[in-house]
């Protein structure tokens, strides 16, 4: 799979143009506008819930939260766009319409094996291999699964296995109603687990929990946890890291989440263009850095048409090489997908 490379020397460019000037050690914030990519075909439906997505060499694999609403044969289906299709839209002014593949998708009966699942909540991938995380409710309490698996090539035709095997339950940090692991992101054999919230006053010491394999029976090993910064609002999905092993992650808050969530102090500024909305519609960079994870040097990209009239359920996240990200909700207001193009 070829490597998905995010520039991120335009930082110095960025806050000379918008004129932010944080203080010394506070990152900056830039305004963007998302160009919205028509959709077509299943995906474009309530039923997909799109909840992650991740390349696949020059396809985007779009995770919905249940695979088995679609597909035939007892099998269901993920949706797959290639990268040639994505630009050609985009050639376009307004952007084209884009019509998603299905993918068969053969999950082994892992659903059936995780009592109180909930559905598919984050896909990434390294090489061939896939990690999926699904979420359970249990007794009223959040649980989070993680499941390797494969995707086949035969010719132009892909197929998604699950492991059963491989399966591995992944401790949360916080029981918090419907909050689970949103977002994964592949580190050579290993893959780490974000949890959805990292707010410092519901999860005092945010980390994510590193698994690589090696576990009893074929399952998925946890290898240590993973420190990362503090981030308030709900942290739902996460591009791929780059060669530098740097990242990002798509935060949103939904306004009526607050009293669960407890917003704290924020260390990214919110621009002044946005200063009277209470959404929060983001993408912020991270770097794995010395054990850890850190802000990035590149500005937090806040989409500047948020409104809390019709806030947006942004879950899924993939880099766009050389134009910016892809970035798509799941039902709510309706299947989005967005291009948030570099400053």
């Amino acid at each position: 799979m070829k490597a998905r490379i995010l520039p991120i020397l335009f930082a110095a460019l960025v806050l000379a143009a918008c004129g932010i000037a944080p203080a010394e050690g506070v990152p900056a914030s830039r305004v963007v506008t998302p160009v919205f990519i028509p959709l077509a075909g299943a995906v474009n439906t309530p039923e997909a819930e799109v909840s992650g997505m991740d390349w696949f060499g020059d396809t985007l694999v779009i995770l919905p939260q249940y695979p088995g609403r679609f597909g035939s044969q007892g099998r269901g289906a993920v949706f797959g766009l290639k990268e040639s299709v994505i630009l050609e839209a985009l050639a376009h002014d307004p952007p084209a319409p884009v019509t998603p593949f299905a993918i068969p998708f053969l999950s082994q009966g892992v659903e059936t094996s995780l009592p109180g699942f909930e559905g598919w909540e984050a896909v990434c991938f390294s090489g061939s291999t896939a990690f999926l995380a699904a979420e359970a409710r249990v007794h009223g309490l959040m649980r989070s699964w993680l499941v390797s698996g494969s995707m086949e090539t035969k010719g132009q035709e892909l197929s998604l296995s699950l492991l059963p095997g491989t399966l591995a339950e992944v401790p949360l940090p916080a029981r918090i109603e419907n909050f689970a692991c949103e977002a994964l992101v592949s580190r050579g054999p290993s893959v780490l687990a974000l949890f959805e919230a990292n707010g410092g006053r519901v999860n005092p010491r945010p980390r994510a929990v590193e698994y690589g394999r090696g576990g009893e029976k074929g399952s998925l090993a946890r290898k240590g946890f993973v420190p990362v910064p503090a981030l308030e609002y709900r942290l739902t999905d996460a591009t791929a890291p780059d060669a530098d092993g740097c990242f990002w992650v798509s935060n949103y808050l939904y306004p009526p989440d607050a009293g669960k969530l407890a917003p704290g102090p924020d260390p990214w500024p919110v621009p002044k263009a946005l200063a009277g909305v209470a959404t929060r519609e983001r993408l912020i960079p991270l770097c794995l850095d010395n054990g850890g994870a850190r802000p990035g040097d590149a500005p937090a990209l806040w989409l500047g048409d948020a409104d809390d009239q019709a806030p947006r359920n942004w879950e899924a996240l993939a880099s766009l090489p050389g134009k910016g990200f892809l970035l798509m909700t799941d039902k709510h207001p309706r299947t989005l997908l967005v291009l948030v193009p570099y400053p």
